[in-house]
């Protein structure tokens, strides 16, 4: 059996201070959206600038959107984008697209992060255990989505971060996860932020465009936020009433394979504590079959008419004893129970032995899976 234990790695950073319970009677919580898509060109500022500031003690979500566009003579920059802000989830979208010309440079930007934030009251409570217990937490945070610029001189930096008394998990430049642990005490009160930070710049439309340039940018980024109270007999209360939950365990469809024939890889949702199936069908019968897995999302690699996913590089693998006569077989992955794990991301694709396969002549290959661990 593979365990997935042996794909993790996680790294911690240093956050807020715990506000004592004394100073948390407000029981803040509250939201802010603020973003900037700047069209400008040379010498004529063009831009739209939003930002509500915190709006405290309001339920969620607080959405915000805008839009703004630029000609001059030949030259052109748009662009759109969309900032949704709640209470452990935070989503910022935009695109946009830019063209320089002879007469004149062009701006095409989104930033002013962080675009979306949360800020919230957290209390640990118990009914039986004294005040001053010490109570362990799991803090994560998860990154979904993606964040690109096309350009000559491209700039572009993203990450999500959530903090919580001293510790402050970060997922940066890429879709993923991190958790860390924090111990603190029955009737301890914190304050804790959670925000999506993005900037993209095309520099290289600033000069003339001589020859003219184009650029374009586009984001989809989904922040989750979890805390998860793992001592026996004590839980957590929030000021906004949200939950912060675990995210919910998925497993997609990642293309890949060897053309309509190839054999079909299906998998069960990788949940945490629980035992994943993943089964293939259709291949070669009485073969060796092996499930390939690495962290992270689908990779590509074309080897004649078959597209791995996996990162073969960072890549770990696991035998199957054959595929039966009709040419299935099963592989179980043991997924830790283990909090901190929710949200991690993982890839995977069977390799079956085959004298004809398209693989090289050797094997066959299934379709690839992205698996995210949750409830």
């Amino acid at each position: 059996m593979l365990h997935v234990r042996s794909l993790l790695s996680a790294t911690a950073f240093a956050g807020l201070v715990v506000i004592t319970s004394a100073d948390a009677t407000a029981q803040f919580h509250g939201l802010r959206n603020s973003f900037r898509i700047d069209n400008s060109h040379s010498g004529v500022g063009s831009e739209i600038n939003v930002f509500t500031g915190w709006q405290w003690q309001v339920p969620g979500p607080l959405v915000s959107t805008g839009g703004n566009a630029h000609t001059v003579g030949g030259c052109v920059s748009q662009g759109t984008c969309t900032v949704s802000s709640n209470y452990g989830i935070l989503r910022v979208t935009g695109s946009g697209n830019g063209t320089n010309c002879a007469s004149s440079g062009v701006g095409l930007r989104l930033d002013q992060a962080p675009q979306a934030q949360f800020s919230d009251t957290m209390t640990v409570v118990s009914s039986s255990l004294p005040h001053g217990t010490p109570v362990q937490l799991v803090v994560g945070v998860v990154l979904d989505g993606f964040a690109t610029i096309t350009d000559s001189a491209p700039y572009r930096a993203f990450r999500a971060e959530f903090a919580v008394g001293t510790v402050q998990p970060v997922v940066a430049g890429g879709a993923g996860s991190a958790s860390t642990a924090l111990t603190t005490t029955v009737g301890a009160s914190m304050q804790v932020v959670g925000s999506v930070h993005v900037d993209l710049i095309a520099n290289g439309l600033a000069s003339l465009g001589i020859p003219p340039q184009s650029a374009t940018f586009a984001c989809d980024l989904l922040a989750t936020m979890s805390v998860v109270c793992v001592t026996p007999g004590a839980s957590l209360r929030w000021a906004s009433g949200g939950t912060y939950a675990l995210v919910s365990a998925t497993a997609t469809p990642a293309g890949g394979g060897c053309g309509t024939n190839s054999p079909l890889l299906a998998a069960t949702m990788p949940v945490l504590g629980q035992t994943q199936t993943w089964s293939v069908s259709g291949a070669t019968p009485s073969q060796p079959a092996f499930l390939i897995a690495s962290l992270g999302p689908p990779t590509t690699a074309s080897f004649g008419p078959c597209v791995v996913r996996v990162d073969l590089a960072n890549a770990m693998h696991q035998v199957a004893t054959a595929t039966d006569a009709a040419g299935a077989c099963t592989f179980l992955l043991a997924i830790p129970v283990d909090p901190a794990f929710a949200g991690l991301h993982f890839t995977a694709q069977s390799l079956v032995l085959s004298p004809t396969g398209p693989l090289l002549g050797l094997a066959q290959l299934t379709n690839a899976i992205t698996a995210r661990l949750g409830t």
